[in-house]
């Protein structure tokens, strides 16, 4: 009897022990049908539905990508991949990786070059990013793609967020509900609800909280058939009730006949209320969260300004400076949500100015990057240190130039003295993409470079140029900048153009006809 040589038998063990495993684990199943835009927009829908206590929901949608991951050359796929875990790296999920993300997004818009959710998504990844200008190109790209004007909208909603534009913002979402579909037939991604709720959390930036929870109620009402949008933006409804505005028995009001009362985040709500009324002259109530742990919560939002000193008074807080499960502290989470109330009642009770977290950074960091005149004021009077940066790469000036206050930079610039070359020329550039004439012109005295050498940097000229700054376009031609400059294939005349400012489009064509 003859017997198969032995890589044939290793062979057959190996392809018997594959089949096998594909039966188990259900594989012998009908494969689904190949992913089509309308079912990355469903899954883009469910995601965006998806808040931070709900990870059962973004394991379904894990689950159904998973489907479809053999489909390596259909840039649907790798643009259901890359907004899964951008959702997922928005909701704090930190084992997601950047880079895979980002590989994702580029991988969807190389295989889908004329497919605007492709580059929808690498607009977002670069979002993501912080490299602004390529998403604003991004953009620009898909809307000529003939793309949903609801995802232009959001495209340009989450631009203006990261350039903490809520003004703008705001104005795109409103210009957005009146051209988006109702009705059946939509997906959820591009539909009513979803504009209420991304309307609500800009309005709530703005501080208008009363109005942030209509829209917020209206999205509760108008996803009433879409029920993770509407679990979403009951949570949202809830939050904004008891944690902006401070009204614990709206919220037990509205808890007591919802079916998602059981869900972590409603639970984490209905914990913090007690202290809420508290804080309002009741009675300390029953709490599964000890002080220190609710004051951690309660340093984020603006109840925290009248919450957390209230613990103080009463002597609950065992520790200042105790840490969440990313090193930070109450002050470091009141700079993050901008509340110099919060900080100052923490810096007087003896906090910790200069506590660094998981990431390197500080309370002075978020201070400077939300354009804070108080916060970074008081941090600076109590001796914080702004000469450092976090593990990122950035440092409080960085921040503070990203902010487009200029006040706030000039509070910073005589404290990190002296600053090299390099990161002046970096500086130069990120000062004229936030339109800081004054603080652009500083950085050009004491050194920065208008026409820089590394080929790879955006000329400040095109930044001035993205930001619309007349006054500060002007200074730099009027003081040697290139008019010829280009940056990633396009010339300063390319996104002069783009800037629909004719002023601008006339000072660079000038320039240049002055130098041929």
């Amino acid at each position: 009897m003859r017997f198969p040589a032995p890589q044939f038998r290793l062979h057959g063990l190996i392809a018997g022990f594959l089949l096998t495993l594909f039966w188990i684990t259900g594989a012998h199943a009908q494969p689904p049908a190949e992913l089509t835009a309308a079912g990355l927009q469903s899954l883009w829908g469910r995601l965006q539905c998806v808040h931070s206590t709900s990870d059962a929901q973004l394991d379904h949608v894990k689950s159904d990508i998973g489907d479809h991951l053999l489909e390596t050359r259909n840039p649907y796929v790798w643009a259901g991949l890359a907004g899964y875990r951008l959702r997922s790296l928005e909701l704090g999920n930190n084992h997601i990786g950047e880079l895979a993300t980002i590989e994702a997004a580029e991988n969807a818009a190389r295989l889908g070059p004329g497919i605007w959710e492709a580059q929808w998504i690498l607009a977002m990844a670069r979002i993501h990013e912080r490299r602004y200008p390529e998403a604003q190109v991004l953009v620009a790209r898909i809307e000529k793609l003939s793309a949903d004007p609801t995802a232009i909208a959001l495209a340009r909603v989450a631009l203006a967020l990261a350039m903490h534009d809520p003004g703008r913002a705001e104005n795109a979402l409103r210009a957005a509900s009146a051209v988006t579909p109702q009705g059946p037939g939509r997906s959820p991604y591009f539909s009513i609800p979803l504009l209420n709720l991304r309307l609500g959390t800009v309005l709530r930036l703005q501080r208008r909280y009363a109005d942030a929870s209509v829209a917020f109620r209206d999205a509760v009402r108008t996803a009433a058939t879409n029920s993770s949008c509407s679990q979403f933006a009951r949570f949202s409804l809830a939050e904004t009730r008891l944690l902006f505005q401070g009204d614990a028995a709206a919220l037990e009001n509205d808890t007591t006949n919802w079916a998602e009362s059981h869900d972590g985040g409603i639970q984490t709500l209905l914990a913090l209320a007690p202290y809420v009324k508290f804080a309002n002259g009741g009675v300390l109530g029953y709490s599964p969260y000890a002080p220190d742990e609710a004051a951690l919560e309660l340093a984020k939002y603006p109840v925290g300004a009248r919450d957390v000193p209230s613990l103080l008074k009463a002597g609950l807080l065992r520790n200042v400076d105790a840490l969440d499960g990313k090193g930070n502290t109450l002050l470091a989470l009141a700079a993050m949500a901008n509340l110099p109330d919060v900080a100052g009642s923490l810096i007087k009770a003896g906090a910790n100015v200069d506590h660094a977290n998981q990431d390197g950074e500080r309370a002075l960091g978020y201070f400077c990057a939300a354009g804070s005149d108080d916060g970074v004021r008081m941090l600076l009077d109590a001796r914080a240190q702004a000469r450092y940066a976090d593990r990122a790469g950035n440092s409080p000036l960085y921040a503070a130039i990203g902010s487009g206050n200029a006040a706030v930079v000039k509070m910073i610039l005589p404290k990190v003295q002296p600053i090299d070359r390099k990161t002046l020329d970096l500086l130069l550039i990120k000062s004229a993409y936030s339109g800081l004439t004054e603080v652009a012109i500083e950085l050009v005295r004491q050194g920065a470079a208008i026409n820089p050498a590394q080929p790879k940097l955006m000329p400040p000229l095109i930044a001035a140029i993205l930001s619309r700054n007349r006054e500060l376009v002007a200074w730099l031609l009027a003081h040697g900048a290139d008019s010829r400059a280009s940056y990633l294939g396009r010339s300063s005349t390319d996104f002069a153009r783009d800037s629909d400012d004719p002023e601008i489009l006339r000072l660079v064509i000038g320039a240049k006809v002055r130098n041929t």
